[in-house]
């Protein structure tokens, strides 16, 4: 229980740090491709 708690939560904070990276990006105008590649990676984050 603890150890699936512990990944668990680890995959919340990284999709958080993604949104975060996500978000950052937005603002500043980086390309559709980087965009694509980070909505990509929290798809296989869950």
């Amino acid at each position: 229980m603890l150890k699936s708690w512990k990944i668990y939560r680890e995959k919340k904070e990284l999709e958080y740090n993604l949104f975060k990276i996500l978000n950052k990006s937005l603002k500043r105008g980086y390309s559709p491709e980087l965009l694509r590649a980070v909505a990509e990676l929290l798809k296989s984050v869950k």
